[in-house]
């Protein structure tokens, strides 16, 4: 799977900080890294739902709670909303030249 960072590397440095601070705050570490396991680090369905919502407003995307168990690492989570955004950007740009 090709990140958007490799395609594009200012995402790599906006995303990839913003999520380890979410992340990192969410579950009260000083800092997370890119192979840490959300669950394996003290993650549970609430912090879930915290980071879910956190990263959603943050990133203006429609990301649900269960990305984070289906992404558990920090570097796959990463992917999966770099996706998220590639495809709302391109819902948006569709969306406006359909008017």
């Amino acid at each position: 799977m090709t990140r958007i960072s490799e395609q594009n590397p200012a995402l790599d440095r906006t995303i990839a900080p913003v999520l380890q601070a979410i992340w990192a705050e969410a579950l009260g570490l000083e800092t997370v890294g890119p192979d840490d396991d959300f669950l394996q680090v003290g993650g549970h369905s609430l912090l879930a739902m915290r980071i879910a919502a956190e990263v959603s407003e943050t990133f203006d995307i429609e990301l649900p709670m269960t990305a984070v168990f289906r992404h558990p690492t920090l570097a796959s989570f990463e992917v999966a909303v770099e996706n998220a955004v590639r495809e709302q950007a391109t819902a948006g740009r569709f969306d406006r030249g359909r008017r």
